[in-house]
């Protein structure tokens, strides 16, 4: 149903299906054949289960817009024997302007670390609580 509606989807989790070895069983086979067929792009490549005596690439992301992640990958946390998976999607705010831009910096030549730290501490940050949108907050 989501291929017919044409939207961005994402299918992810331990799926159990062995994608890294050279001779797939049944179950990996179909798991390939499928997202082959709807154009899903594979955004895991490295191991994701990692034991003492073997590792396995049982955890996937797929996707149908994969030009739209910024990076993918597996990150070994150490909690449990399987990796975190994660994708960075890219995110447009909309605000793009055409033509030119300027760009605006500070130098930091005269910066007062301790002035900073106190205006910081100082400030009533209860009023960002009004706002839904972060650029307003």
């Amino acid at each position: 149903m989501l291929d017919a509606e044409n939207v961005e989807y994402y299918s992810l989790g331990d799926v159990n299906c062995e994608t890294g070895s050279p001779d797939l069983e049944s179950n990996s086979q179909s798991l390939i054949e499928i997202t082959d067929l709807y154009g899903l792009h594979k955004l895991t490549s490295e191991p994701t289960q990692i034991t003492k005596t073997s590792s396995t690439m049982i955890d996937h992301i797929f996707t149908n817009t994969p030009d739209k992640i910024v990076c993918s990958g597996v990150s070994h946390v150490g909690i449990s024997d399987h990796s975190l998976i994660y994708a960075f999607r890219e995110v447009s705010t909309g605000l793009h302007k055409k033509g030119h831009s300027t760009v605006h910096y500070r130098k930091f030549k005269n910066f007062n670390s301790e002035s900073f730290r106190s205006d910081i501490f100082s400030h009533n940050w209860d009023v960002i609580r009004e706002y839904n949108d972060p650029n307003y907050m």
